[in-house]
């Protein structure tokens, strides 16, 4: 039985954990990312207001 468990673990795993990572992993890291800038929804805020570039508070 171990040699089954062993054959069918990945092919049931993988869609599993690509289905997380979108859904979870990836949504998260975007929010850390976002937390760290000026993000206000559909535009990145700078000192100087917009600014087309999102790491310019960090840079300047």
């Amino acid at each position: 039985m171990s040699k089954l468990y062993k054959k069918w673990f990945f092919p049931f795993v993988l869609p599993a954990f690509a289905v997380f990572l979108i859904v979870v992993l990836i949504p998260f890291i975007i929010g850390i990312f976002y937390s760290f800038t000026g993000w206000r929804g559909s535009f990145f805020m700078g000192p100087n207001g917009r600014t087309p570039i999102p790491l310019r508070p960090f840079l300047a």
